[in-house]
């Protein structure tokens, strides 16, 4: 098998590209002759394939510098158009993320637009022209959903039920052409060690001096992702009735958008990090009142590590592996979700939920996931 990787950006600690490279490390090795990387930018692909050594190259799209990325995106369509057309076979797999490349013959499906832009110009304000760009960005990307989906022979792997029968249902697709296949989780990265509470909150302070009004001694609170979409708005609504809530912020929100931090909550924020681990240690409660969200890999994650978690129903992806779990509680949609008794997790507590847990979350492994995917695309 060849394979033709689309995507703009190829790096691990990237969420869309994190689950291509599962994907792909969990097909069987044997079984690949080659990998090609058609991106703007990759990482290390000796740490990234070390399986495929010898098999594996990176084709670099130029001018990442384009702006805005609608004309960024329109470029790389080109790019992995002249890219097919020149340097692909009639049977290679040419896997893409979304409608990152609309030459595309399978696609890994991890955003629905035609889906979630409803919700966007409801619940996100803009100035106008602003609103008025993302409104032709939108339709432009529908166009491309409109336009890829309903090819004939496209195979399209979707993270979770919503989002396939969404796509069924708009893009009139068949069983043999679409499939629900769920992220997977490694488990062993998200193992839990011993640690006194204080001692812990302490070190995390002095690597990130913006928690430095976090108190032990009192349930810690933690959102991730991007502000709007993943629903920051409604975790301060869920935090209301709190008394003295403190509130771990961990992402950015949409660019030239301003979303002003409520002074009745103690917040710490933090732009980025590559140590979500730690986090999820020092924290006690996940908050994550999702608009739209067509899988959740922080869900599984915060899951994983014992922290009780509130999100909803609607639109969810992670939700729907996720019911029935103790301290896991799952809002009918983001606005209802709230919290009425928060607590703190002893490092005990935290053990005992990962231990119930991980009857159902080790039934989803990236070995698993990788090993459906290539079992659905391999014979085209």
């Amino acid at each position: 098998m060849k394979i033709s990787l689309y995507v703009h950006d190829f790096f691990l600690e990237i969420g869309h590209s994190r689950s291509l490279i599962e994907i792909v490390r969990n097909f069987p090795a044997d079984e690949i002759e080659s990998v090609d990387i058609v991106a703007f930018t990759c990482g290390d692909l000796s740490k990234i394939f070390p399986q495929l050594s010898g098999k594996v190259k990176f084709t670099q799209v130029p001018f990442n510098f384009l702006y805005p990325m609608m004309l960024k995106i329109i470029f790389y369509q080109v790019a992995t158009f002249l890219h097919a057309l020149f340097r692909t076979q009639k049977d290679d797999i040419l896997l893409g993320v979304g409608v990152a490349s609309l030459s595309a013959n399978t696609i890994n499906l991890q955003f629905v637009h035609n889906h979630y832009y409803p919700f966007y110009f409801r619940f996100i304000k803009k100035s106008f022209f602003s609103t008025l760009y993302k409104r032709i960005f939108f339709s432009y990307l529908n166009f491309c959903e409109n336009y890829l989906y309903k090819k004939s022979k496209v195979k399209i792997v979707a993270l979770s039920n919503f989002t396939k029968e969404f796509c069924q249902e708009k893009f009139k697709l068949s069983n043999s052409q679409i499939k629900t296949i769920y992220s997977g989780i490694n488990i062993e990265e998200f193992n839990l060690e011993k640690y006194s509470r204080e001692q812990y909150l302490v070190s995390l302070q002095n690597d990130y001096p913006e928690l430095k009004n976090i108190d032990h001694k009192k349930p810690i609170h933690l959102f991730v992702g991007a502000f709007e979409r993943k629903g920051l708005p409604f975790v301060f609504k869920s935090l209301k009735n709190v008394e003295n809530p403190q509130l771990i912020i961990i992402g950015k929100p949409e660019s030239n958008l301003n979303l002003n931090f409520p002074k009745d909550i103690n917040i710490s924020y933090i732009k980025f990090t590559t140590e979500i681990k730690r986090f999820y240690t020092i924290a006690d409660s996940f908050i994550f009142p999702t608009i739209y969200e067509p899988f959740g890999l922080v869900l599984i994650e915060a899951a994983a590590m014992g922290l009780d978690i509130y999100t909803t129903a609607k639109n969810v992806g992670a939700s729907e592996l996720l019911g029935n779990i103790d301290n896991i509680f799952i809002f009918d949609d983001f606005m209802s979700v709230t919290i009425d008794n928060p607590r703190i997790l002893s490092y005990e507590e935290k053990i005992k939920s990962i231990e119930s847990r991980r009857e159902v979350l080790n039934k989803y492994s990236w070995n698993k996931s990788g090993s459906e995917f290539y079992e659905f695309i391999k014979n085209r």
